[in-house]
């Protein structure tokens, strides 16, 4: 029994579980914050741990087992349930693909550990078809940005990962879950490109994960859900599926909890004749978010969330929803939601529970949307890219301080200490510089908008004659030393270059596939914050592709 809980304890108590333990549980939806607070102990800490513990034991009476997986091949385990992790006896030493580990955990009682011992960065090509989890299991890997576990190039279509059998937990944090694809079956069957969280009674915790590139015709192109769900500083971003593009909450008795996460250029598309609706997310049950940053979704109806069924609950809190799009005037939001306070819309036409200056959100219309001005979705620091606020963003200081608090009424269980970014990267700054503390909207926070003399910002809009903004296009500064920076102009065409040195003189050029510049370089000689650097395209739209 002791070495069970120790090797258990063990693994729960690295890299912060304790804080984990307490993620999945901050979901609470009351409206409203207070400023009561509870202090928190270690003795609380421990008691709930050793609840946890003992009800493990007691269910399971089974020794924790771990697997380093060495291998990024696809291969099925030799011998599985013998609790050796071994894709080929003949060679020496234990060949561990992480396709034989999961193999091994399902085969084994009790919750599992999975780790990995690979040169990264590393990609693990999975050829052999979905990786099928069955049992309790905790998926330690090193980071987004260092490993990737994609469907191989050429390979059938499959999901990646599918959790299928009722009463396990399983936890998945520091990879990025790429190119699956769903055709076969039904709507519900081929959902759930990237990840499908089948059983209605199982919990699925993802931390530090980027769900990314992943096609479904069915419901849920980056993760179809149907029991519980909790998203920790996590991106799902370019996704396709029939309904929710990036998300499809499915069952009447699912769950979601969202925190401190990125939604960005996913897109439903319809399959099997279903209603494209909610590009990011569609929800079908109960949902939460909070400090979430959801835009450039595209839908039918719904670019960014929909949740439209009668039994839907959608509770949002900090959270930004602007700059999506819609084959209809339901550019943002569709359906019935329920403000927890300090959002930013960029249009509630659609929606219901929005209200512009009340209960601290910011709230736009189809005829006058609110701009949140973010960067492109980049790598700003962290495991997982972000969309970064640009000066001005009227999502700066704006949230509830709420989110930040230990245990306050009506708010989270367990406060956010950083933004999606994590360590290094506090979600509490005075970012517009006025003296107060304010938490930001959005999965990001923004820091301190001020500028030495020593480095400047150079920015502007990339838009037609017409003034519309154009994205995706290619801006690059010129050092006078022949170094050069680039970025791709966001949603509605602003691109920014932070930290440039003052006083040198630069060329910023622009190049897009879809437009033609006639103009399309500037020399400066920047001696301050240059915010006015702009490009307008032609009016006759090129032939390139």
């Amino acid at each position: 029994m002791k070495n069970a809980i120790k090797n258990i304890s063990n693994y729960l108590m690295s890299k912060s579980a304790a804080r984990k333990i307490f993620d999945s549980y901050a979901s609470e939806t009351a409206s409203g914050c207070s400023a009561l607070k509870t202090k928190t102990s270690a003795s609380f800490i421990s008691a709930f741990l050793l609840v946890f513990l003992s009800l493990l034991f007691i269910s399971g009476q089974a020794k924790a087992a771990s697997f380093a997986v060495n291998l990024n091949t696809d291969a099925h385990d030799a011998n599985t349930g013998n609790g050796v992790c071994d894709s080929d006896l003949a060679t020496s030493g234990a060949q561990c693909t992480l396709r034989a580990a999961i193999e091994e955990t399902n085969a084994l009682a009790g919750a599992d550990f999975i780790s990995f011992s690979l040169a990264l960065p590393d990609t693990i090509n999975l050829t052999i078809g979905e990786l099928s989890i069955v049992g309790s299991v905790g998926i330690d890997g090193p980071g987004a940005r260092s490993l990737t576990v994609q469907r191989a190039s050429g390979a059938a279509n499959f999901r990646i990962f599918s959790i299928q059998a009722v009463n396990t937990s399983v936890a998945i944090e520091g990879i990025t879950i790429a190119n699956g694809n769903t055709t076969e079956g039904s709507f519900v069957d081929a959902g759930g490109a990237g990840i499908r969280n089948l059983a209605g009674s199982s919990s699925l915790n993802l931390t530090e994960v980027t769900v990314r590139d992943n096609t479904a015709l069915g419901g849920g192109g980056g993760i179809q859900n149907q029991g519980t769900l909790n998203i920790t500083r996590s991106t799902v971003s370019n996704n396709n599926g029939g309904q929710g593009g990036g998300i499809n909450n499915i069952s009447n008795n699912s769950i979601i909890s969202i925190n401190n996460s990125t939604f960005s250029g996913n897109n439903a598309t319809g399959g099997f004749g279903g209603l494209a609706a909610g590009g990011g997310i569609m929800n079908n049950a109960a949902m939460t978010l909070n400090n979430v940053t959801v835009t450039n979704n595209f839908a039918t109806s719904g670019g960014g969330i929909s949740s439209i069924a009668a039994a839907s609950t959608s509770n949002i809190r900090n959270t930004i929803v602007a700059g999506n799009l819609s084959g209809n005037n339901c550019t943002d939001l569709q359906g019935i939601f329920a403000s927890q306070s300090n959002n930013l819309i960029g249009s509630s036409v659609c929606a219901t529970g929005f209200t512009n200056g009340v209960n601290g959100d910011k709230v736009g219309t189809n005829a006058a949307l609110l701009n949140p001005l973010l960067g492109a979705l980049q790598n700003n620091g962290g495991q997982t890219d972000t969309h970064a606020l640009l000066p001005g963003s009227p999502a700066v200081d704006a949230g509830n301080n709420c989110v930040t608090e230990i245990f306050p009424v009506g708010c989270l269980l367990a406060p956010l200490a950083t933004d999606q970014r994590g360590s290094g990267f506090p979600r509490q700054i005075d970012g517009n510089g006025d003296g107060t503390v304010i938490v930001d909207i959005g999965a990001f926070e923004s820091p301190v908008m001020i500028t030495t003399a020593a480095e400047v910002i150079i920015s502007g809009r990339v838009s037609t004659a017409a003034g519309r903004g154009i994205r995706n296009v290619r801006v690059t500064i010129t050092f006078p030393n022949g170094e050069t920076r680039s970025t791709l102009s966001s949603l509605f065409g602003y691109y920014r270059f932070n930290d440039i040195p003052a006083g040198e003189t630069y060329l910023i050029s622009v190049s897009g596939k879809r437009y033609s510049f006639s103009n399309n370089t500037q020399i400066r000689n920047i001696a301050a914050d240059a915010l006015d650097v702009n490009f307008i395209a032609d009016d006759v739209v090129s032939k390139e592709s």
